[in-house]
């Protein structure tokens, strides 16, 4: 949720800024997601709306770097050429060398909308590895994304998630042993069983 937030808080902008998520949701007609809230089902729906439109941008960027009208076109594109044409996708539309040249470009030659959608599928992309490892319980993927939850919650104003952060790598690397950082808890917690 605090991801969601932060990703909200960043892009949100307004109804007249092309490529904001304010825009987005207009164009969706996704109501009650302009003010963040932690009562009823804001969260959802604001996770909903965050997949629906990084979805939009994919697909898109698939439509333009595969150089075909239809998403259906790319099935005739054999596995390697995919797999070339999705690092490529990647390179273009979701990295930083891509900001990085947008960004070294006249402030007159940049196109606005690029920019904003580069950075937006930069910072999507970990949020929807965090929503995928969580479901699938892969606790290796959620401790690899820990740095970059880490420069979310600094660059973001969440000092409270910052904290949380960096006590956890402080006692994964630093102070807990290492029966506790890497075994399986059900080994590691009492058994009930002796209790009843």
């Amino acid at each position: 949720m605090a991801v969601a937030n932060s990703i909200h808080k960043q892009y949100l902008g307004t109804s007249a800024v092309i490529g904001s998520l304010c825009q987005a949701f207009d164009v969706l007609k996704r109501k009650g997601l302009i003010t963040q809230s932690t009562k009823g089902p804001f969260w959802h729906n604001l996770d909903e709306a965050i997949h629906h439109i990084s979805e939009a941008h994919f697909r898109a960027s698939w439509l333009d770097i595969g150089k075909v009208k239809k998403l259906a076109d790319l099935k005739s594109k054999s596995p390697r050429e995919l797999r070339n044409l999705a690092e490529r996708l990647f390179c273009k539309y979701a990295s930083r060398e891509a900001l990085n040249e947008i960004e070294e470009m006249d402030r007159a030659d940049r196109d606005r909308i690029y920019q904003q959608w580069t950075m937006f599928n930069i910072d999507v992309l970990p949020y929807l590895n965090l929503r995928e490892t969580i479901k699938a319980g892969d606790i290796g993927r959620i401790e690899d994304l820990l740095p970059t939850l880490l420069f979310r919650f600094a660059g973001g104003g969440n000092p409270k998630y910052t904290i949380e952060i960096l006590e956890l790598f402080q006692g994964l690397h630093r102070e807990w042993p290492e029966v506790l950082r890497y075994a399986d808890p059900l080994i590691i917690l009492p058994s009930f069983s002796s209790t009843v």
